[in-house]
């Protein structure tokens, strides 16, 4: 369906799985195309999986606004891992402009552009 998450086996998350955890991770990174969508739908299982982890209490979630390239969505990734765990509070928005940066110079044709910091 529209805005859950397909997992192995077939199986997915969908946003009411998450709204019904009793925890949340402070920090969500979401590298799957168009995790940082809203279904759109209309109906009132709209919300997606990005917006639930906010609603949920997640404090930033890494997702993305569209279709992104799988390899591209690997680098981000391993340039974002590394600056969340600098010392100090949990920039989500900070620590993925700075790895978009390192992406952008190290392929400055790289559309890195659908990747969103959602914070609370």
């Amino acid at each position: 369906m529209e805005g859950d998450l397909s997992l192995a086996g077939g199986s997915a998350l969908t946003p009411g799985d998450i709204l019904a955890l009793p925890r949340v991770p402070a920090l969500v990174a979401l590298f799957g195309c168009e995790t940082g969508r809203e279904s759109a739908n209309g109906t009132s299982d709209s919300l997606g999986i990005a917006h639930a982890f906010l609603t949920a209490g997640t404090s930033g979630v890494i997702a993305t606004s569209r279709a992104v390239d799988d390899a591209l969505a690997r680098t981000s990734a391993a340039k974002l891992y590394p600056r969340l765990g600098a010392p100090g509070p949990l920039d989500a928005a900070g620590a993925l402009r700075g790895a978009l940066m390192a992406v952008r110079a190290q392929s400055p044709g790289a559309d890195w552009s659908a990747f969103r910091a959602l914070v609370r």
